[in-house]
């Protein structure tokens, strides 16, 4: 039975903002390194079917789709992280997630 969003109060919300920030810098970083990666490796054009069809990817670059593999599935971990801890992730450049509430018996965003 699905039980619906989890609704936070402000408190809540505000306590959550530390773990937050580690897992964001965590997407940071992870980014960072997968931005030059995917750009070595041709673009993001070049690595889709690497990621989302299974594509091998250059033979002579194995190590780099190793780790282009590694980190976008880090990056997805920390997302659901996030998710799973009631959030929406809504920029992952800015960090920005919503957090549902109530007001007025009305779910609202935070």
């Amino acid at each position: 039975m699905d039980r619906g969003p989890r609704i936070f109060t402000l408190d809540e919300a505000n306590d959550l903002v530390p773990t937050l920030e580690l897992e964001f810098g965590r997407v940071a970083r992870v980014r960072a390194e997968l931005q030059p990666l995917v750009s070595s490796l041709g673009g993001a054009e070049a690595v889709q079917p690497i990621l989302q069809e299974g594509a091998e990817g250059p033979k002579e670059r194995m190590d780099d789709v190793a780790r282009l593999k590694h980190l976008a599935q880090e990056l997805a971990a920390t997302v659901e992280r996030i998710n799973g801890m009631g959030c929406l992730v809504k920029d992952l450049d800015l960090g920005l997630v919503d957090f549902y509430g109530l007001r007025n018996n009305e779910t609202v965003f935070l």
